[in-house]
């Protein structure tokens, strides 16, 4: 059951530039502007791509109920 995998493991199931858009500005701390340097993307794009990796996270918690 994916649901009983670690937080680790469920973020690592999320599509790769979102990941790390989510990974540098939630769990690293740096800002949308940062993480955008960092990625080579604008502001906008780098809150989409966060946007993403919540939906993505939030769809397997859904399909785990």
């Amino acid at each position: 059951n994916e649901r009983d995998l670690p937080a680790e493991v469920r973020i690592g199931q999320i599509t790769p530039l979102p990941r790390q858009a989510f990974l540098l500005s939630s769990l690293e701390g740096f800002s949308e502007e940062e993480v955008g340097k960092i990625l080579s993307i604008d502001v906008k794009t780098v809150r989409d791509l966060v946007d993403e990796a919540g939906r993505e996270l939030a769809a397997d918690m859904a399909t785990d109920i």
